[in-house]
């Protein structure tokens, strides 16, 4: 069995969260939630495993909402919105998304770097927050050259990963989307 395939085998076909083969993200339709594998002009099992984990991450109440109801704190500037994030709470999330992704990925038989995984996150708006390596606050760092602050920041995140899949694994994964599918089914 294929990585697509194991991952497949949490969908059933009339059920209240189906798989959606080109779908980017997810959508909502007739009260079922869609998981789709695309993110951009890409699709991948990776893509599918990360909606997957979205859906077991969120809040209940926002299981059924577009874009699971995340939004981005904004600000006007010259009559022009622009993402204004002041905590890590976006990031923070993705890396609690991306440790049940890792997880799910594995137990498919994928191979995972949770390198490559959190290299998306330098487009995530609260990127600027996210520590050095050494936790230190980036505005802190000025010792760090500004070309080294990237990769710093990106391996702060994969070892915070790497930490995160020791509470999200792969029986939580099952726990909690069998408890939402149910929860979604009656």
């Amino acid at each position: 069995m294929n990585a697509l395939d194991y991952l497949r085998t949490f969908f059933s076909k009339d059920g209240p969260v189906r798989y959606e083969s080109n779908l980017e993200g997810q959508d909502v339709r007739d009260g079922v939630l869609y998981l789709g594998d695309r993110a951009g002009p890409g699709r991948s099992q990776s893509d599918l495993a990360h909606e997957m984990s979205h859906f077991v991450e969120i809040d209940d109440d926002r299981m059924l909402v577009r874009g699971w109801g995340l939004v981005f704190p904004q600000v006007e500037i010259c009559g022009q919105l622009c993402d204004e994030p002041k905590t890590l709470k976006m990031t923070e999330r993705e890396l609690r998304v991306m440790a049940y992704q890792a997880n799910l990925l594995t137990a498919a038989g994928a191979q995972v770097s949770t390198s490559k995984l959190v290299k998306a996150l330098v487009f995530v708006p609260d990127f600027h927050l996210v520590p050095m390596e050494d936790g230190r606050p980036g505005h802190l760092a000025k010792d760090v050259p500004y070309q080294d602050r990237e990769p710093s920041r990106l391996r702060w995140l994969k070892n915070r990963v790497e930490e995160l899949r020791v509470v999200h694994t792969l029986e939580r994964f099952r726990h909690e989307w069998n408890r939402k599918v149910r929860l979604l089914a009656t």
